[in-house]
């Protein structure tokens, strides 16, 4: 039975410093979703999407633009985090992906075939300022925002940790765990490139909850319900 499930980027704010985690759907898939991503594609996941909800639109909520962010951090290539990549075309905002991740991506825009990977969303790729990841990466040198892998999923699937002002300490897993569920019953993604590696994040995200850190699973639709969205401030 077809149903809805959220799809979150993140806004960081360090300091006078914003960063962003994912960049959602492109703007293409609230206007025309099948001509964009293709029937196969849509057949499997219909996006449930208006054009304000798209990156940059969103971003004006906190008076932003793409070219006023610190840096973003891209979980990985797929379509509904990775889609509206180009609104940081002719920026020199740092787009940090896992080296792993990018090799994935331009073997998809080679193939030209629509997958969970949509060539179109990586047509302005060489227009964006890409860092490319091998590892862990403390962003801001304090522990605060750390990128680190989280590889199953897919080949370069990476996660972030932060740190909140108020204390709280946060695992935005994004598709390293879907739901509460992948975690508590250890269940890997529906769609996993490796599924003894997505296992391992599980386990590791269940261990890093037992010492005190808040998993944020981003497709529970149960988990998101109620919780404030931006411009609000995020809470658990």
């Amino acid at each position: 039975m077809p149903f809805d499930i959220p799809v979150p980027f993140f806004l960081i704010r360090h300091g006078k410093d914003w960063v962003a985690f994912d960049t959602g759907n492109n703007a293409q898939v609230a206007v025309d979703p099948v001509g964009y991503w293709s029937k196969p594609v849509t057949d499997a996941y219909m996006p449930v999407m208006k054009p304000h909800e798209e990156f940059k639109e969103q971003l004006k909520k906190l008076g932003l633009t793409p070219q006023m962010l610190h840096a973003v951090i891209i979980s990985h290539g797929h379509l509904d985090h990775c889609g509206a990549l180009d609104d940081l075309a002719g920026t020199n905002v740092p787009v940090y992906i896992h080296k792993d991740e990018l090799e994935v991506i331009n073997k998809s825009v080679e193939s030209g075939k629509q997958t969970a990977y949509i060539p179109a969303d990586f047509k302005k790729l060489g227009e964006v300022n890409i860092k490319t990841i091998d590892g862990t990466l403390d962003l801001f040198g304090d522990h605060s925002v750390i990128v680190f892998p989280t590889p199953g999923h897919t080949p370069g699937h990476q996660s972030v940790y932060v740190q909140t002002g108020e204390g709280q300490r946060l695992i935005l897993a994004q598709d390293a765990c879907y739901t509460l569920e992948n975690m508590i019953a250890n269940i890997p993604p529906g769609l996993a490139f490796d599924i003894p590696k997505a296992l391992t994040n599980t386990n590791h995200f269940k261990v890093m909850t037992f010492a005190g850190m808040h998993l944020v699973p981003p497709h529970d639709p149960d988990w998101w319900n109620g919780k404030p969205l931006a411009p609000q401030k995020f809470k658990v």
